[in-house]
């Protein structure tokens, strides 16, 4: 009486032929429909490359204007705030001449 591992091994061996066979039929079958056109295949594939690195490098050149951008608001931003205090200062001195114009009208008039 034969071990059950040998019968075991028999049977995998005979189920692996099996799919080996049904492998190598299904591909000599299906090939055609495939139909793989290699340099075509290539020539996309260089397409797609030359795509890439294209968007690559506007999308490089847009962050670099981005920046640009950034930094020229922010610099506009630093201005503004600079003359807003100088404004603000001379308002302040405005207000003071003003004051001290009234109070020396007031004592005039008193």
């Amino acid at each position: 009486m034969p071990k059950f591992s040998t019968i075991l091994q028999v049977f995998l061996s005979l189920v692996g032929i099996y799919l080996a066979a049904l492998g190598i039929y299904y591909t000599i079958k299906l090939r055609p429909i495939i139909n793989i056109d290699l340099p075509k295949l290539k020539n996309s594939i260089s397409e797609l490359r030359d795509t890439t690195l294209a968007v690559s490098k506007k999308q490089d050149e847009i962050k670099r204007l981005l920046v640009e951008q950034a930094d020229t608001l922010k610099n506009m931003q630093d201005n503004l705030l600079v003359r807003m205090d100088s404004l603000d200062a001379c308002i302040d001195s405005h207000f003071v001449n003003t004051r001290a114009r009234l109070i020396r009208m007031e004592r005039k008039l008193e």
